[in-house]
């Protein structure tokens, strides 16, 4: 069914906010009007139904920024004139929203945050919306619009910012992280004297946040999750196993 060969209306009499009074202008017979709608609602309760559907199309329309999020989207699924061809048309828009097929793995991990923020977003969200194995449920985008996610660093961009403090075990987090992600065998002298104060100033925390981003593991895409914006914010720059308690 397409809405592409409907019959032009006898008059252009419209009213601004009635849609569905257009509608059926537009059509100039109401039986075939009535028929059409209920054709339409019942494609987009199969859509809703099937599984692959109802998490490609939400995928598409949710995705940060995404083009696809308005009713000629939808209308262009309508239009398909088989599942076949949605099928091939949505993994085509999918991969337009993250940027990359499936064997560039390498590309993705270069993503980085504050440069691709909405490719990270779409992976991130594509990773939740399409876990994989023999996971079955649904995901929740109601409640994913709703709750806002938002991108949320698992390592903090500022381990003391909003007044935190670090403690022996956060500090042995940065040594570690150091060591792993720099891929040396000793934190440098001036990190380790930083590090080994009571309290620093803005100039010794930059000491050692130099060092952490210099990395390069801090913004990228592996340090990143989606986490509800009323979390994000509550959570502030603590740990991952503060966060997680």
């Amino acid at each position: 069914m397409s809405f592409d060969n409907c019959p032009q209306p006898k008059t252009a009499q419209t009213l601004p906010g009635y849609p569905l009074f257009d509608f059926y202008n537009r059509l100039n017979n109401a039986d075939l009007a009535l028929t059409r709608l209920l054709e339409t609602q019942q494609r987009l309760a199969n859509f809703f139904d099937n599984d692959y559907f109802y998490h490609t199309i939400g995928f598409c329309r949710f995705a940060k920024g995404s083009s696809y999020n308005n009713l000629l989207f939808l209308r262009e699924c309508l239009n398909k004139q088989s599942r076949t061809q949605l099928k091939n048309w949505l993994d085509s828009c999918v991969q337009a929203l993250i940027g990359f097929s499936h064997s560039h793995t390498s590309t993705i991990e270069s993503l980085m945050y504050g440069e691709d923020d909405k490719k990270i977003h779409a992976v991130l969200l594509a990773l939740s919306v399409f876990p994989g194995g023999d996971f079955n449920g649904r995901f929740d985008f109601n409640a994913f619009s709703v709750q806002d996610w938002s991108l949320e660093h698992i390592f903090p961009q500022a381990p003391e910012g909003k007044d935190q403090v670090l403690t022996e075990n956060n500090k042995e987090n940065i040594r570690r992280l150091l060591l792993d992600a720099g891929n040396v065998e000793t934190v440098s002298e001036e990190v380790e004297q930083v590090l080994r104060l009571q309290n620093r100033d803005t100039e010794q925390r930059g000491v050692y946040e130099t060092a952490l981003k210099a990395t390069g593991c801090i913004d990228n895409i592996g340090n990143m999750c989606l986490l509800v914006r009323a979390d994000n914010s509550a959570l502030g720059n603590k740990f991952f196993d503060e966060k997680r308690a």
